[in-house]
């Protein structure tokens, strides 16, 4: 296995040749909002992922430090390191929506093989909203909310570590319900000596119980990342590089409502999106600055998002991120802010106990 790290061309050509797999592949699927059920989760939960951009699949700290809440992006992060840790996250979006985290890792002996387990829960709470009928008289306040439950797993192979974790979701929306149960797949490659991770995840392979309605069409909230993480060793930082949305075609969405240009009959031309412009939109863009093992600060770009919520007239800094994470004994802080419009950003609080360290005997 050293022999395959040694020989550099073969070690960086053969992810070359699995990036470019998955970027030709033909998908069946075209643009990416507004087709698919319980999509939510896919959504980013914690501190450390929403600094970094919104999407990481290799970024992960080393020794004890290691964060649990990591195998939620990518299974493989799974590791006897990330044992009996216990995180809560707290998302806080717009208008009274809260996303809520909890993660705990655990190495049960007696299982084996298999002993190497991690827990997550995911609750999306959309609080009450106002009902109304078509003639605008109200119907008084409706329940929306979302959750799912997952079970994780990891193997090492050498340089390689693999992970899968099983996934049942559910949504509730005013009366209409679905689930669905998900297999999120992971694996992860890491250099022997230097701090280099690659990484490569499938997400949400499923399929639906029950949809909202029987009319109601479906497609899986499927994203395949190819993502990759740094640490020069005479540098402070860690950088990483994440390719999302892979299994789609084409994730651009051009706006009508946003072009000005009218053509001979005064209709509206729809704006066409370049090539390079579409390769661009699935990259997002980490960096962390490592003052020591207790204190970090984060930092990330996403470009879909910045083309997607950002106004053509004030820009500002749409799209990007950042955080921190301080390390005090036995408990970890991290906060995050995800700058998402004009309008204002959300915050991300996540809290991180080790309980071995905790409750260690003296």
């Amino acid at each position: 296995m050293y022999k395959f790290f040694s020989n550099k061309s073969l070690f960086l050509n053969s992810f070359l040749v699995l990036f470019l797999l998955l970027l030709i592949q033909n998908s069946v699927f075209g643009q990416i909002g507004g087709k698919t059920s319980l999509e939510f989760i896919n959504l980013p939960t914690h501190a450390r992922v929403i600094g970094l951009g919104g999407a990481n699949i290799t970024s992960q700290d080393a020794g004890e430090q290691q964060d649990i809440n990591m195998h939620i992006e990518n299974p493989a992060l799974l590791t006897e390191q990330t044992h009996d840790r216990l995180s809560l996250a707290y998302y806080g979006y717009s208008a009274g929506i809260s996303n809520v985290n909890l993660a705990y890792g655990h190495d049960f002996k007696k299982l084996g093989a298999f002993s190497n387990l991690a827990f997550s829960f995911q609750y999306l709470d959309y609080g009450n909203i106002e009902s109304y009928d078509a003639l605008g008289n109200s119907l008084g306040q409706i329940n929306a909310s979302e959750y799912s439950f997952g079970v994780s797993h990891s193997q090492k192979f050498d340089a390689f570590r693999v992970g899968g974790t099983l996934k049942i979701a559910g949504s509730q929306l005013a009366g209409y319900n679905a689930t669905g149960v998900y297999l999120d797949l992971g694996g992860t490659l890491k250099h022997p000596d230097k701090d280099l991770r690659f990484g490569l995840v499938m997400n949400n392979l499923g399929f639906l119980i029950s949809n909202y309605s029987p009319t109601s069409d479906y497609e899986m909230p499927m994203n395949i990342l190819l993502g990759a993480s740094l640490k020069p060793e005479q540098m402070p930082i860690r950088f990483s590089l994440t390719l999302q949305q892979l299994f789609r075609k084409n994730i651009a969405y051009n706006d009508p409502s946003r072009s000005t240009t009218l053509d001979a009959s005064g209709q509206i031309v729809v704006e066409e999106t370049s090539a390079f412009d579409k390769t661009l939109r699935r990259v997002v863009l980490g960096a962390e600055i490592i003052f020591s093992k207790n204190f970090n600060l984060r930092a990330g770009y996403n470009f879909l998002r910045r083309k997607e919520l950002t106004l053509t007239t004030r820009p500002a800094f749409v799209g990007f991120s950042f955080g921190g994470v301080l390390r005090i004994r036995s408990f970890e802080f991290a906060y995050s802010r995800s700058l998402a419009h004009i309008a204002g950003g959300t915050n991300n609080f996540t809290m991180t106990l080790d309980t071995k360290k905790l409750f260690r005997k003296n």
